[in-house]
């Protein structure tokens, strides 16, 4: 046996710089020329103090045998040692090797590493120490095995994170993000295989949205919406129900004292319980990925009738920033059926603001024009939502032709109850959507005080009181006196039951504004900006 590895004369350190390291290795390279070693003696020296230095020189021994050198790989992947990290000392013996060497010696080492990372049982509730030091291997392997042997080991590390993500994407020194970042987009695949409806996957199924998002090209996230899509069909049907009940009656019985009576009634709203909470889990995920396929889904699911609706209410809440202008049309049926729930309805009509699809405007007129509804059940809500919509769909051109909406006089159908008037909370709300435009169209506003109709006039007031500039003081001041009564709900809460009561809020609103200083908020400008055509600003994003 070579004198050097007999007397022990060397001994790596876990944290030398780079270059120490690599000199080093040179060293343990060269002092092992001629050494006889056994398999018996790598497993000894696992536990000795200069131990993982030996090892490390078997593996960079040419004149050894391959048998013996993939012994010292595994050996330093499996060693537990207080003065040494195998794991480091590995992966620069690997990067010493010229690359043939290396990737065969990586070849024969597959079948070992996969044996140490599936343990007694691939499936294994928490995986051991060894399992995991074999999966941070595979990591680190990747990087030096050969094309062929790379795609075998991204598929064994990949297959043993999605065995039990919830519990092994944090396990040992690499997460399951940065093995997926380090095999890119071929990852995509494995995490579409692992998409099912077990309950715990579904768990952890935003994780592997997640993870899909970080890697996947738009084709393979399409693919994951796909089928994400379909389990949610799964757990929707009556075929997945027996499995759910089984799980839900485990879980009562659980967390019941003994002796607790559990009824099949029980059970079976158990069951409903845990499918709305596993739908709820897959449907933030689709969101997740936000892909054509999710969104139409959940369109689908929204018109679903036979749906529960806080499930319907869901899914438009999912799909909130991710609707595209082909969506708007769908959107607008849903919003347009009168026997829907009113919240259900404001939520299509959120979203179809969001489309910026303008062609759905001449619906969303009639829509505007026919609902009535005041402040029971929220219903003005909707009217209020579908006036913001059309702002927002239209722009500031179209404010003269929402104010002849505004001031129509609206027809009740036959059986409805009268209208009472538009109520504070929308007219101020659609004065501070007007200001949300960039610019703020004061010309085209302050053109409307001429209207004869006192909610526009409110509206225009209001909206000066905010975003008006020092000339408009006069303005506002003229229309303090202004007796003309306001009727409809929330006025009287807010002390403006008459123009001159809403132009002196105004009036106090501009001038907080112009009293603060430049760049507060709420300021207002000093003077009015340069004319800019009020015809066809864009309304401010969001």
């Amino acid at each position: 046996m070579d004198a050097a590895i007999c007397r022990g004369k060397y001994q790596l350190e876990g944290r030398m710089r780079t270059s120490a390291r690599r000199a080093a290795v040179a060293a343990i390279f060269l002092a092992a020329a001629g050494c006889g070693v056994s398999d018996a003696d790598i497993d000894h020296w696992k536990r000795t103090v200069r131990g993982p230095g030996k090892i490390t020189a078997v593996l960079l021994g040419t004149k050894y045998s391959q048998p013996l050198r993939v012994h010292a790989a595994r050996a330093l992947i499996e060693m537990k040692h207080p003065n040494a990290n195998g794991l480091e000392l590995l992966q620069q013996a690997l990067a010493a090797m010229p690359r043939p060497e290396r990737e065969g010696i990586i070849h024969d080492l597959l079948e070992p590493l996969r044996q140490q990372m599936r343990g007694t049982t691939q499936n294994a509730a928490v995986p051991t120490e060894q399992m995991v030091r074999a999966k941070d291997a595979a990591y680190l392997l990747l990087r030096f095995a050969g094309e062929a042997d790379r795609r075998v080991l991204a598929a064994d590390v990949m297959g043993w994170v999605l065995a039990d993500l919830n519990s092994r994407a944090l396990a040992g020194q690499y997460t399951a993000e940065q093995i997926v970042q380090a095999i890119g987009a071929e990852s995509g695949e494995a995490l579409i295989s692992g998409i099912n409806s077990n309950d715990d996957t579904v768990r952890v199924m935003n994780n592997i949205a997640q993870l899909i998002n970080s890697v996947g090209r738009d084709s393979v996230k399409d693919r994951a919406a796909t089928r994400m899509v379909a389990v949610c069909g799964e757990l929707t049907g009556a075929a997945s129900t027996p499995r759910l009940r089984t799980s839900a009656e485990r879980l009562l019985r659980q967390g019941a004292p003994a002796g607790t009576v559990i009824d099949a009634p029980r059970i079976d709203r158990a069951t409903e319980r845990l499918r709305d909470g596993l739908l709820t889990l897959m449907h933030q995920s689709l969101a997740t990925l936000n892909r054509p396929a999710g969104t139409a889904y959940f369109l689908a699911l929204a018109a679903d009738t036979t749906a529960p609706l806080e499930r319907r209410k869901g899914a438009l809440s999912a799909i909130e920033g991710q609707v595209r202008p082909p969506d708007a049309t769908a959107l607008v049926t849903i919003a347009s059926t009168p026997a829907t729930d009113i919240e259900l309805r404001g939520l299509a009509v959120d979203r179809v603001g969001e489309t910026s699809n303008a062609a759905v405007l001449p619906q969303l007129w009639t829509l505007f024009d026919s609902t009535n509804g005041g402040e029971a059940n929220s219903e003005y809500v909707l009217r209020w939502k579908v006036g913001e919509a059309i702002l927002k769909l239209g722009g500031a051109s179209l404010v003269p032709t929402f104010v002849q909406h505004l001031a129509a006089s609206r027809v009740v159908p036959r059986g409805q109850p009268a209208f009472e008037g538009y109520t504070f909370r929308e007219i101020n709300g659609y004065a501070v959507a007007l200001g949300d435009f960039s610019p703020p169209p004061r010309d085209v506003m302050r053109q409307q005080l001429t209207n004869g109709n006192v909610y526009v006039k409110a509206m225009v007031l209001l909206f000066l009181g905010a975003k008006g500039i020092a000339s408009d003081a006069a303005m506002i001041e003229g229309l303090q006196t202004d007796t003309t009564a306001i009727a409809g709900p929330g006025w009287s809460a807010e002390q403006a039951t008459t123009l001159g009561a809403v132009a002196r809020r105004a009036r106090e609103s501009l001038r907080r504004a112009l009293t603060a200083p430049a760049g507060a908020p709420g300021a207002a400008p000093a003077a009015a900006p340069a004319a800019a055509p009020a015809t066809a600003p864009a309304p401010a994003a969001g």
